[in-house]
């Protein structure tokens, strides 16, 4: 089953370095808004340096909140979808760097350990290039594991990021790009049908 039969309130973190950071990041939110659901709400832009202290560009890094009637599951598949139409390498080392990288963060307050999802997101407490723009959109989230309040956890540090774009702007943009982008012909929603 791809489609819930009833909405969700997901939570999606979206990052890129390479390839025009920002411009990569409004290219993913228009296919989430074609293929994913309603975006209802967004982070500002912030700048991160890489995780692993590697020597590559720094990340670009928002989280959007998108109503959606996808499972759990279907949305995990059209957020890999829409990595590989960006040009994402499927097989990668891990922390490098990439075109963009979607991560689902919460989904409702379901809990879901599958060995190809975990939600919450295990990165989720302690990274701040996540927890700090997911408590921007939506600021008395709770963990759906424990009940404390995101706000609480390690990763609320704002002192090592950079906001670069504010998410008014982000919006304005949105707006201005008019219809979502289709991915490619390749490409088959499980929400539309689409191929």
């Amino acid at each position: 089953m791809v489609r819930r039969g009833s909405r969700a309130i997901a939570y999606i973190a979206l990052g890129s370095n390479l390839n025009q950071p920002y411009q990569r990041l409004c290219q993913a939110l228009n296919y989430i808004r074609w293929h994913v659901g309603e975006i209802r709400g967004l982070s500002d832009v912030v700048v991160s340096s890489p995780w692993d202290g590697s020597r590559q560009p720094p990340y670009f890094n928002l989280v959007a909140e998108v109503e959606t009637l996808l499972t759990p599951m279907a949305l995990l598949a059209m957020l890999q979808d829409i990595e590989k139409e960006m040009g994402r390498p499927v097989a990668r080392p891990r922390w490098s760097a990439r075109p963009i990288d979607l991560d689902i963060l919460l989904y409702g307050e379901e809990v879901i350990l599958l060995s190809a999802l975990r939600v919450p997101h295990p990165g989720l407490y302690w990274r701040p290039f996540v927890l700090v723009p997911l408590l921007q959109v939506a600021p008395d989230l709770k963990d759906p594991v424990t009940g404390v309040p995101l706000k609480y956890f390690p990763g609320n540090n704002r002192d090592v990021l950079r906001t670069v774009v504010r998410a008014s702007s982000l919006w304005t943009e949105l707006r201005r790009s008019g219809q979502p982008e289709r991915l490619g012909s390749s490409f088959s929603s499980p929400l539309f049908g689409e191929s």
